[in-house]
């Protein structure tokens, strides 16, 4: 008896070994956000009366499904102006004691339901996704959807809504 349970659960770790690793080369993320750094969008990509060149932009990579970051001040910028579908993948009671502008609560389940509140997104529309900030990657996690499902123009608010709160 005890052998069939070291059998039994010796092959539910390998399948979810070998699952995750399905996963990973699939670009979801299986394994925790590791920080690097992202290039800074610019401000020509946001707004149509910018003049800041490519040059001014700061320096890092897009993350692997091409989303770059934009700062506190092209958010506030964003914000003001309107235009563009901010995203707040912090849970619900995070949310409910504030938030950036007009932000939506779409929270990543873990069972996949938030897929069908991004489908009803406009895509085309330039869309921040932002979370608390720091090492928080639900927002990493509902970019990574938007970009699957389509959305071209997703940017992530890398400081968060505690970058946010702390520029007021």
């Amino acid at each position: 008896m005890i052998k069939r349970v070291v059998y039994i659960v010796s092959a539910a770790i390998v399948f979810s070994f070998a699952y995750n690793f399905y996963r990973l080369e699939m670009g979801l993320s299986a394994l925790p956000w590791q920080p690097q750094p992202m290039a800074t969008v610019d401000d020509s990509e946001l707004f149509e009366d910018s003049s800041q060149s490519q040059a001014e932009v700061d320096e890092g990579v897009s993350h692997e499904n091409g989303v770059r970051s934009v700062s506190t001040e092209q958010v506030k910028r964003l914000v003001e102006q309107g235009g563009v579908i901010l995203v707040d993948a912090r849970n619900a009671e995070e949310f409910s004691q504030g938030t950036i502008g007009e932000a939506i609560n779409i929270f990543p389940e873990d069972d996949g339901s938030h897929i069908e509140i991004l489908y009803s997104l406009p895509i085309a529309e330039k869309i921040v996704v932002f979370c608390s900030g720091g090492a928080c990657d639900l927002s990493h996690r509902i970019a990574d959807d938007l970009v699957m499902i389509g959305a071209e123009k997703v940017y992530l608010y890398e400081g968060g809504y505690e970058e946010w709160q702390a520029s007021k």
